[in-house]
This record gives structure tokens, sequence and C-alpha cells, in this order.
């Protein structure tokens, strides 16, 4: 007999869904699969048959001819693949045209990589060094930010010497003696 699909459970909606889903989507399989399901709903035909066991006799069937086993094997495929994805939220699947000038260098860069680490290692590292770019300007902006501060109290400073200066002349001229040393 055929695998088995993985932690399918036909109590799950969800996963009678993607099945129903899937297998009514092969329109060029319609004539093996009609008399095991209704396109609107995979499990309406001999509603009194538990599910499982339609599933069984819908396994069997494919398992008659060639044309039925490559479906089954494209379905157990698309099965395992889709539990892959599910299980691995973090990774995703991303498909893109690149030109063939750019693939070459892709794989000169690889050298001995796959082209999925070498695109995770160049855009890590782009990414860190436009984040290092980040920082080192918002340092640049502190530190200018801070001399102008730093220029702003001087003339401050200064201004206060200034008028320090000025009073302390109107004190002597009025016979006060002030040192502020």
């Amino acid at each position: 007999m055929t695998k088995k699909l993985n932690h399918f459970n036909f109590d799950n909606e969800e996963h009678i869904a993607w099945l129903q889903g899937y297998l009514s989507k092969r329109h060029d399989h319609l004539f093996t699969l009609a008399p095991y399901l209704d396109i609107g709903n995979i499990f309406s035909v001999q509603a009194h048959i538990p599910k499982t066991e339609r599933f069984d006799k819908l396994v069997s069937a494919l398992e008659k001819n060639a044309e039925g086993r490559e479906l089954w094997r494209q379905l157990y495929g698309a099965w395992h693949k889709k539990k892959k994805r599910d299980s691995n939220n973090r990774i995703k699947s991303y498909s893109f045209e690149l030109d063939v000038a750019i693939k070459s260098k892709l794989n000169f860069l690889s050298k001995g990589s796959t082209i999925k680490d070498t695109l995770e290692k160049l855009i890590t590292g782009v990414y860190q060094e436009e984040k290092n770019i980040i920082k080192n300007n918002k340092q640049i902006k502190l530190n200018n930010l801070t001399a102008i501060q730093l220029e702003t109290l001087k003339f401050e400073l200064d201004k206060e010497k200034e008028r320090v200066k000025y009073l302390s002349s109107i004190l002597e001229e009025n016979g006060i003696n002030f040192n502020l040393k």
C-alpha cells in the first residue's frame, strides 16, 4: 500500500479543506477521481462510510494505474511540502526572475555554498552595514549637536565673564573691593 499522508487528520477541517482544494484542482484526473469525490465536497459521496475508509478507497483506486500513482505522488509531495512550510514559519519560499549575468555573479560569489546561503549572507551583510551607517550618522548628529551646545555654552560663559568684569569695575569705582579668585 502507498504511504499515508503524515499528520493528516480527517477530523481537522483545515486538512479536509486542503485535500478537497488540491483534488478539485486536478481536472486532468477527474475521471479517476469521480467515483470517490464530489468536486464541491470531497467527502459528500458515500457519507455513510467513514472518511478514512473513503480516502483509503481513493488511494487504492489511484494505485491501479500509472496516472493515478503519479497523482498520488504529487498529492503526497504537496502535502509534505505544505506541512514543512507550516512547521517552519520563519522560512518562506520566494520565486523571482534574475538577470543571467547577475546569476553568474551570484554563482561566483557562492563558492561552493548554496545560492540560498549566499543570498542570506549578502543580505545580512548589507543590512548590518546599513544599520551601522545609520548608527554612525546618529552618533555624528549627536556629536554635532553636542559641539553646537558646547559652543553656545562657551559663548554664554564668555558673556557672563564680561558682565562680571563690568560689575566688578563698577564696584571698584565705588570703593568696594570684590575679587573672585
